[in-house]
C-alpha cells in the first residue's frame, strides 16, 4: 500500500522549507509519494466575447511560469531526488485543490508551511493552512517558517481529557511506530489536580496508547502559552499534536474561549488530529 503525503506550495521560502520537510518524513516511511501542489488563479477579463483569445495566452504563459518554479524547487530540494513525488497545478484557491485532489490520491496527511516569525499563532490562524485544517478531514503538520526537519524522537500531545474517539489517535500511533518516537500527554490547568472524569478519560489513553511508549505530564499554569513553551523546550519537543475541537483550536488544551487569544513563539512543528 502507498501513502501519500499532499504538499501545497506557492514556492516561497516557508512553503519550500515544508516540501523539504515532507521529503525527509517521506524517506522515514516506506512506500511513500508525495504530492507538490501549486494553486493559482486564472486571470479575470471584463468585455465583450473577443477578449477571451488574450485569456488564453496569458493563462498559457502562466502555465510555462508555473513550470519553471516546479523546476526550481527540484534543485532547491535535492531530497526530491530520494523520494517519489509528483507535482500538480490546480486554478482556484487553495482549500478548493486540497479539497479536490485529496479523494482521487487517497491521501494520507498534509504537509503545509507558515509564515511568521509568530509561530503557532502563524500556523493555526494563518488563512490558507486554518481554511485547510478547518474544511479537511485529514492530519496535517505545519512546518513553521523556521523550522527545519530533524529526527522526531520526542511527540507532545497536548490534551484536555475530554472523551474522544480512539481512532482519532491512529494517525499519531502511525507515526510514533515509524519514527520510535517518545509521547508526552501534556494536560495544563490553572490549578492543581484534575477532576474523576478527566482521570477517568486519562486512564483510556492507556489503553489507547498501549505498547507504545509514553508518559503523562500534568502542568500548573495560569499562561497556557508560557507552560506549554517552557515543556517543548525543556524536553526537546520535536513535534506538537493537537486535536482540535469545533475549530477552536485552543479549546482542547485549557477549555476556555479565551485560549483563543493566546499567541505562541515557538519553531516546533505541528500536528493537528481531525476529531
Amino acid at each position: 500500500m502507498t501513502n501519500t503525503i499532499l504538499v501545497p506550495t506557492d514556492f516561497s521560502e516557508c512553503s519550500i522549507n515544508a516540501i523539504k520537510y515532507a521529503a525527509n518524513l517521506a524517506r522515514k516511511i516506506s512506500n511513500t509519494n508525495l504530492l507538490i501542489a501549486h494553486a493559482y488563479s486564472l486571470p479575470i477579463t471584463y468585455g465583450e466575447a473577443g477578449l477571451y483569445s488574450p485569456v488564453v495566452k496569458i493563462t498559457d504563459q502562466m502555465e510555462e511560469e508555473i513550470k519553471m518554479q516546479f523546476e526550481k524547487m527540484e534543485r532547491q530540494v535535492p531530497e526530491l531526488n530520494e523520494v517519489s513525488f509528483q507535482t500538480v497545478s490546480f486554478a482556484g484557491f487553495v482549500t478548493e485543490m486540497v479539497e479536490s485532489l485529496c479523494p482521487n490520491n487517497e491521501i494520507d496527511m498534509i504537509v503545509m508551511g507558515t509564515k511568521g516569525a509568530s509561530g503557532i499563532d502563524e500556523v493555526l490562524l494563518g488563512t490558507n493552512t486554518n481554511s485547510v485544517v478547518r474544511s479537511i478531514n485529514i492530519p496535517t503538520i505545519v512546518i513553521p517558517e523556521n523550522a527545519h526537519y530533524k529526527a522526531i524522537r520526542n511527540i507532545a500531545l497536548a490534551s484536555d481529557y475530554k472523551p474522544i474517539d480512539g481512532k482519532v489517535l491512529d494517525p499519531l500511533k502511525k507515526l510514533i511506530k515509524i519514527t520510535k518516537g517518545d509521547l508526552h500527554i501534556i494536560h495544563i490547568g490553572d490549578k492543581d489536580g484534575i477532576s474523576s472524569t478527566e482521570a477517568t478519560v486519562a486512564k483510556k489513553f492507556v489503553q489507547f496508547f498501549k505498547n507504545i511508549p509514553h508518559h503523562f505530564h500534568y502542568i500548573v499554569n495560569e499562561d497556557v502559552e508560557t507552560g506549554l513553551n517552557e515543556y517543548i523546550i525543556r524536553k526537546q519537543i520535536d513535534l506538537l499534536a493537537l486535536i482540535p475541537r469545533k475549530h477552536k483550536f485552543f479549546d482542547m488544551i485549557f477549555g476556555k474561549s479565551e485560549s483563543r487569544r493566546i499567541i505562541f513563539h515557538t519553531k516546533t512543528p505541528v500536528i493537528t488530529l481531525p476529531s
